[in-house]
This record gives C-alpha cells, sequence and structure tokens, in this order.
C-alpha cells in the first residue's frame, strides 16, 4: 500500500490524512472523529463505514457535487462553467477531476454547488491498527457510536485483519 496524503477525500469531504491507495480517511482521523461525536453510516461492506462531521473549513466555496454524460435540471455543461470558481479536489467522477488532475469538458455536465459545513468521508476498517480496532469494538459494544440508519453494521463491526500500510 502507499502513503498518506493531505486532502479532500470526497468532494464535500473532510480535510485530512487520506491513503494515496484507497481515498480512506487515516485511522488517528476517524478516531478522533468518532469520539468527537460524529456519525455513522454502515455500508453492506464489511470493509467500509462513512462518517459525517461538522467542518467550517472550506465552507461555502463551489464543488462539483454530481457529473452525468446527460443533463439534468440545472446541471451545466463542462464548458459552460468557470472552472477558476470551483474546487475540484476530491471529486471522483469517471470523467472528472480526482486529486488534482483536469476536468474533461467533452459532452460531460456538472452539478456544481456550495460546499457545506456537514460533510461525509469514507473509512475502511482494514487500516486500523489492532489497538484502534479493538477500541472501536469496545465503542460498538458498549453502545458509544453514533450510528445512522439502520443502527448497527450490515455485515457485524469489523474485526478483520489490518492491511499493512
Amino acid at each position: 500500500m502507499s502513503g498518506w496524503t493531505e486532502r479532500i477525500g470526497m468532494s464535500n469531504g473532510i480535510p485530512g490524512l487520506h491513503s494515496d491507495y484507497d481515498g480512506s480517511l487515516h485511522p488517528d482521523l476517524f478516531m478522533e472523529l468518532v469520539k468527537a461525536g460524529a456519525a455513522l453510516t454502515p455500508t453492506d461492506k464489511n470493509y467500509k463505514v462513512y462518517v459525517e462531521a461538522e467542518v467550517e473549513e472550506g465552507a461555502g466555496q463551489m464543488i462539483i457535487a454530481g457529473s452525468s454524460g446527460s443533463p439534468y435540471g440545472d446541471w451545466k455543461h463542462a464548458s459552460e462553467i468557470d472552472w477558476s470558481k470551483v474546487d475540484t479536489r476530491g471529486h471522483a467522477g469517471s470523467f472528472a477531476v480526482k486529486w488534482g488532475r483536469k476536468v474533461e469538458t467533452r459532452g460531460h455536465y456538472y452539478q456544481i454547488r456550495p460546499r457545506g459545513t456537514k460533510r461525509t468521508d469514507k473509512f475502511y476498517f482494514y487500516h486500523f491498527t489492532p489497538e484502534q480496532r479493538e477500541e472501536f469494538v469496545r465503542m460498538y459494544e458498549a453502545g458509544e457510536l453514533r450510528l445512522k440508519t439502520p443502527g448497527y453494521f450490515y455485515s457485524g463491526v469489523c474485526r478483520g485483519e489490518r492491511v499493512p500500510s
């Protein structure tokens, strides 16, 4: 696995260290957010969870909220957008910017909107150290986590092995 880079993980993501391998939040930052009461959204994958937190940094800056080969509502063609006013970091659309690369402009449409303070990012459990995993499982079993619907992990709480980083 690669290292960690300071960046925004998703277009409305949380600023901080993210894995160069899979874009996951760093486990230290994830645990800091969890202990501060961040909401967690379980997924159908036994290795992934979404974390939601309030972040003021960059609020109001224009971001890519969606991309498509077809127009929807107020979506604009790439040629109609002033890209100098859009923070494209973190957008992982297949035809758009990923980690600072150039935006694809041929036949593509984007939804541009201001970045809010409610931020969502992803965390992959296999980045935990054994101690972090043990603490997270303890917090889960003690009911100390803020879990969003359905209120539990579909595949059970992560107890998997750590992948070297």
